[in-house]
């Protein structure tokens, strides 16, 4: 999505804090909010697969994401300055000490895991709320809104169902490849325009746009998926 984007924009006389809206929104994937979509229609192993499948998108929104926002705010900070504070990010930490845990076979004390466990659980309500919370019905200029939502969205679809006939994927991890590559926007991409100070409506519009959209492609592509893999 990423480098269509930068080829479509290429040459086009738009904002400087919209490309950098265009550009990073097209670097997010929302997995999680297909998640409440995926666990009750295609069960825990579909759902475990796509937790692990948003690994490389969190590691590329903390960091190459992050990055773009800055590259196109008015600070225009150094590239070193943005690496440090990529390591400041709490959810940097965060994934940084998953890794550790899962890598070295390390466990949580019982009472930790099982308060870490309730919060999971109501982890899928909270998106739906956010969802309703962010939502926006109006759209700040409809055009590129648009074009950032297909490039993010179709060609998304279209590279991830190719990447399943490429490698011949079979169950529940061609139906994550796909469903994954055409989730909406994330939601990073308004916490990072609001951080670089990039045009904060314009990526209210973009997510906004890129969830209505996802209300109906998401369980659609489930359903398709579900009868083609079982």
């Amino acid at each position: 999505g990423l480098s269509i984007m930068y080829l479509w924009i290429r040459g086009k006389k738009i904002d400087r804090h919209i490309r950098g809206v265009m550009l990073g929104s097209s670097s997010i994937t929302n997995n999680f909010f297909s998640f409440p979509f995926i666990h009750p229609v295609l069960g825990d192993e579909v759902l475990a697969n796509a937790i692990l499948f948003d690994l490389g998108n969190a590691i590329s929104t903390l960091t190459l994401a992050y990055i773009i926002a800055f590259t196109y705010g008015p600070e225009e900070l150094k590239l070193r300055n943005m690496v440090a504070n990529i390591f400041k990010l709490p959810a940097m930490w965060a994934l940084i000490g998953a890794l550790v845990f899962k890598l070295n076979d390390l466990a949580l004390p019982v009472p930790w895991a099982n308060l870490l466990e309730k919060f999971g659980l109501v982890t899928n309500v909270l998106i739906l709320v956010s969802l309703g919370i962010l939502f926006s019905l109006k759209i700040r200029n409809p055009r590129l809104t648009f074009a950032v939502v297909i490039i993010r969205m179709l060609f998304g679809l279209l590279v991830s169902t190719a990447c399943v006939l490429l490698f011949d994927l079979q169950g529940s991890m061609a139906m994550v490849v796909v469903i994954c590559g055409a989730a909406p926007i994330g939601f990073n991409a308004l916490t990072y325009s609001s951080l670089a100070r990039l045009d904060m409506d314009f990526a209210s519009s973009t997510v906004s746009a890129s969830i209505l959209a996802g209300l109906f492609t998401i369980p659609a592509l489930m359903y398709i998926l579900k009868n083609i893999y079982g």
